[in-house]
């Protein structure tokens, strides 16, 4: 007897093993995301400290600040999903992945000549599942923390 399709337990096993599958492979999509915050976070500390040592290199020689620096400030702004750096043009610029967010309670940062803030600065950098903390104190030290 000629039978065409699938019998129940046919259908059955199949779904089975594709759900064995799934669960196998979703560890794997996670520690994809986890790796895409830390890829963001070290991106984003790395370009807070280029813009420090960028301001801090305003110096003459023997440490004395120059007193009136035609230079432009360097500032960084920050929006949810993005954030640059520019002084009187755009120095660096950069696109967070998808699902990723930056939350700060300040819109910019301005380093001093000597590398500090004036304010204390947490930055939160998100996705839905974990958090990353960076940490600017007011002598200018950057260091990341886990949520």
């Amino acid at each position: 007897m000629n039978q065409r399709g699938m019998a129940m337990i046919e259908l059955l096993c199949v779904v089975t093993i594709l759900s064995i599958l799934a669960t196998q492979a979703m560890p794997k999509l996670n520690l994809l995301d986890n790796l895409r915050l830390e890829y963001e976070t070290a991106n984003f500390v790395s370009d807070l400290r280029w813009m420090q040592q960028s301001v801090m290199s305003r110096q003459w020689g023997d440490g004395r600040f120059i007193a009136t620096n035609p230079n432009p400030e360097i500032l960084m702004r920050f929006t949810e999903d993005s954030y640059s750096i520019d002084s009187d043009i755009v120095l660096r610029e950069h696109q967070f992945y998808k699902g990723i967010r930056l939350m700060a309670p300040v819109r910019s940062i301005v380093f001093a000549m000597d590398g500090q803030l004036l304010v204390p600065v947490t930055i939160w950098i998100y996705s839905d599942k974990d958090v990353r903390l960076v940490i600017i104190d007011r002598v200018g030290r950057i260091r990341v923390q886990k949520k």
